[in-house]
């Protein structure tokens, strides 16, 4: 879906073009970069800048150095697939309920 927008200048010297936000905004990785904070979305920086949105021209250093340390750490540990097979469970004793006492 083409998205038409307008050039701008940043005030740290960061290029970035107006635009409207990608539906996937509310749940894109963020990060804290120069005060504000930015939405990694389809390979691009989203922020919000005088009430509009906007994505960076060019990528900055901080926000490259950023993402490719996200995407380099090592994967989170996933320990669904380690469940136990029934013929390695232990059997555990069954407790008794305790008798009905009938309260008059």
């Amino acid at each position: 879906m083409p998205l038409s927008g307008c050039y701008a200048e940043a005030g740290s010297g960061a290029a970035y073009v107006e635009t409207a936000p990608p539906v996937e905004i509310d749940t894109a990785p963020t990060y804290s970069y120069d005060g504000r904070t930015v939405y990694y979305v389809h390979d691009r920086w989203y922020t919000r800048d005088h009430g509009n949105w906007v994505y960076y021209r060019r990528e900055p250093d901080t926000l490259y150095r950023y993402r490719t340390r996200v995407r380099e750490a090592p994967r989170a540990r996933d320990y669904h697939w380690r469940q136990a097979s029934p013929r390695h469970e232990v059997a555990r004793p069954r407790r008794e309920a305790p008798r009905a006492v009938r309260v008059q």
